[in-house]
């Protein structure tokens, strides 16, 4: 899913395309004037339930696969629009698997809607047997670089380093063609992929082999750091555009530092950048698991952030972010400034293309104001008045002036 839900969708519908005969045809019917701006409900039931059900029940069965809810900045939306609702509207030959890390928003949703779930642990025999069936595939199509007669031994030695994450795999490809050049002739044995200093342990071992990597082409560990910690700080994937601003780079410069990294950050189809997988954020923050060389501040990152959401005031991530990144950075003054400022409140809860995508705006700031422990702070009423006001602004943001006046009162000294 990555942070781009609607993304995710037409991937679906391409796949199925592919897939499912007459569903390109039945699609090529459908009427998709204006989609891009269109909710994300509307979408998924022109893009994939209306082709779908139309194609009637014998079809041969289909799995859809929806990796990593957890990253997806609109987990809540694609959550109550598309999985709790799959099962009641979609024929049922095409069936649907989401996997993700049990964070409490969404795991309090599939409670709360009954959804099916299956937990798996990391160190479970089915788990371990999985992740060396996989390695071993992996192997198998590396002929040129690992000799086939031990492929087995091999993926079994290897899943036992992994630690059972799969994320610790996706790494093994590169790693593997690196000990495969290193060698200078001959592919790699058995012995080769038993010698315990090559290929690192676990999920840290692999992240420290790479990011130091990374820091190495970056030109040293300021210019690493300064890249890092705004990534690891944001809430929601940053263009390169934005990170450029950020980092006060040349866009060009900056496209080719996200290059160098492609093998630990992710780029979508919408041009944003993020790290591949979130348990990298939590690593690199964490200076006991990564170390003094490659740990990374959030707070210096927060800092990056602050400074271009004021900077850049009008900018969608900063209309979204700039109250809590500015709290998060300890400027508190100038959080209360934008939220006591009538135009950057205006353009705030106008973020959105649809009444329901403005409520979900206006709810996230006040529950940044909640969890900042700012929401009773006597320099803004802000927080407090858009909590009574919600349902009035995200149907029309232009109530703002009627809004304030009627419940803030003519007399109010209110700042906004």
């Amino acid at each position: 899913t990555g942070a781009a839900p609607k993304e995710a969708l037409v991937s679906i519908a391409w796949q199925l395309c592919l897939s499912v005969p007459g569903f390109a045809d039945v699609l090529d019917s459908m009427n998709f004037g204006g989609i891009p701006y269109k909710p994300l409900a509307d979408v998924f039931q022109t893009i994939l339930v209306n082709p779908a059900t139309k194609l009637g029940p014998d079809q041969m069965r289909q799995v859809v696969v929806l990796d990593a809810l957890d990253e997806c900045s609109k987990s809540d939306d694609v959550l109550t629009k598309v999985i709790r609702t799959w099962e009641n509207v979609m024929p049922s030959w095409l069936s649907l698997v989401v996997s993700t890390r049990p964070e409490g928003k969404i795991q309090r949703g599939i409670t709360n809607n009954s959804l099916d779930l299956k937990v798996l642990e990391l160190k479970d025999e089915e788990n371990f047997r999985d992740i060396e069936k996989h390695i071993e595939h992996l192997l198998c199509d590396m002929k040129d670089t690992v000799e086939q007669k031990d492929v087995a031994s091999c993926a079994k030695i290897l899943s036992e380093r992994s630690e059972g994450l799969f994320l610790w795999a996706s790494f093994l490809p590169e790693t593997l063609n690196r000990m495969h050049e290193e060698k200078q002739g001959g592919v790699l044995t058995l012995q080769d992929i038993s010698y315990k200093d090559d290929i690192p342990n676990g999920l840290g071992g692999m992240f420290k082999e790479y990011f130091e990597r990374l820091q190495e082409k970056v030109r040293g560990e300021k210019t690493y750091k300064m890249l890092l910690a705004p990534i690891v700080a944001a809430r929601e994937p940053l263009s390169v555009e934005q990170l450029s601003a950020v980092l006060q780079l040349e866009q060009d410069d900056m496209d080719d530092i996200v290059d160098d990294a492609s093998n630990l950050l992710y780029r979508g189809g919408d041009g944003r950048v993020a790290l591949i997988h979130k348990r990298m954020a939590d690593w690199l923050s964490d200076k006991k698991q990564s170390g003094r060389q490659l740990f990374v501040k959030k707070k210096d990152g927060h800092k990056q952030l602050a400074d271009f959401c004021i900077s850049s005031w009008d900018d969608f991530f900063s209309l979204r972010h700039a109250v809590f990144h500015l709290v998060k950075s300890g400027r508190h003054a100038e959080a209360f400034e934008l939220l006591n400022d009538f135009a950057w409140v205006k353009s705030a809860i106008s973020v959105g293309d649809d009444e329901a995508q403005r409520r979900a705006t206006i709810g996230n700031l006040i529950r940044d104001c909640v969890e900042l422990d700012i929401y009773f702070a006597p320099e803004s009423d802000t927080p407090r008045f858009l909590s009574k006001a919600v349902h009035a602004l995200s149907y029309d943001p232009n109530e703002l002036v009627s809004q304030v006046l009627a419940r803030l009162g003519h007399d109010s000294k209110d700042p906004l």
